[in-house]
């Protein structure tokens, strides 16, 4: 009868643990950022840095801050302040869930949103947020780096990306590209034409075993 038992509980399915967010450690403590020596080193930040409380007031405003938002220190810590009248609509949703997280205690991977400028420009920014203490009250310190320089050069490579595969595609020669596995990344329309195949079909195929005689594929790919 036991071995029976055993057996029939055996046979179960096992019920698989759902994933949750990372806590931060009982033993962690919120470090206290209303110390004179913080406060003059956040003024002078090159980074933004805010410092909001939990129910979402902006209780600090460094200076970078101010010059890249356009927005006084007085105005943006005023009671009456919608912080997330400086987040971009598209990512208010986003800015609001991760500061609830980081008050739950849950640790909030570093993470990018838009900006709203005073003036209307759109600012992306990465976010680290900080859980702290703050004049004796339980506060989140953000940390904001502007990446529009990134975004740029981003866009510029992107650009540059997409000139140079119009040309090869235009190009009435056989082109495809590789990467070091044989996979096929970009293949010219000539080259598809030649091979009896649609564009879209050969991109991520194996090259050899797609578009090479199976007696020649060794050799080719030594």
């Amino acid at each position: 009868v036991a071995s029976a038992m055993q057996s029939a509980r055996s046979s179960r399915p096992r019920r698989t643990a759902r994933p949750t967010a990372a806590r931060r450690p009982s033993s962690f403590r919120a470090p206290d950022v209303s110390t004179p020596s913080f406060l003059a080193f956040a003024k002078v930040c090159p980074h933004m840095l805010t410092i909001v409380s939990h129910t979402g007031r902006i209780l600090f405003f460094n200076s970078t801050a101010q010059k890249i938002t356009g927005y006084r220190s007085e105005d943006a810590c005023a009671p009456d302040f919608d912080s997330m009248s400086m987040v971009a609509p598209e990512s208010r949703a986003e800015a609001r869930r991760h500061l609830r997280m980081s008050l739950e205690g849950k640790r909030v991977p570093a993470h990018e949103i838009c900006l709203l400028t005073q003036d209307g420009q759109l600012i992306p920014v990465s976010v680290i947020l900080q859980p702290v203490v703050f004049h004796g009250g339980r506060a989140l310190l953000g940390i904001m780096t502007d990446i529009s320089a990134c975004r740029h050069l981003e866009n510029q490579l992107k650009a540059e990306r997409d000139r140079l595969l119009f040309y090869l595609d235009a190009m009435p020669i056989f082109s495809v590209i590789l990467d070091s596995r044989g996979a096929i990344l970009q293949v010219n329309t000539a080259a598809a034409k030649a091979l009896g195949h649609n564009k879209p079909d050969l991109v991520g195929k194996d090259w050899f075993e797609t578009c090479v005689p199976p007696e020649s594929r060794a050799k080719r790919r030594a």
